[in-house]
């Protein structure tokens, strides 16, 4: 179940940031793995040239094509 928030509620957000050379990311390091893990967390990507963006599930599943995740 989803919480609904207020106006004076304050949610912290754990980014992380990686290069995205090639087109690609790489996660190196086991706490970078967990910091992920986490539900307030983000996956930023930043290539050096444009502008760095937010790297969603959907992002996700629509460039590796995947379909099935098991749980």
């Amino acid at each position: 179940m989803a919480k609904i928030l207020g106006s004076g509620d304050r949610v912290f957000v754990e980014v992380v940031v990686r290069q995205s050379d090639n087109r690609a990311v790489i996660i190196y390091y086991t706490s970078k793995k967990a910091t992920v893990d986490n539900p307030n967390a983000e996956l930023w990507i930043d290539n050096g040239v444009d502008e760095p963006r937010h790297l969603t599930l959907g992002n996700i599943i629509k460039t590796t094509g995947i379909n099935r995740i098991r749980v």
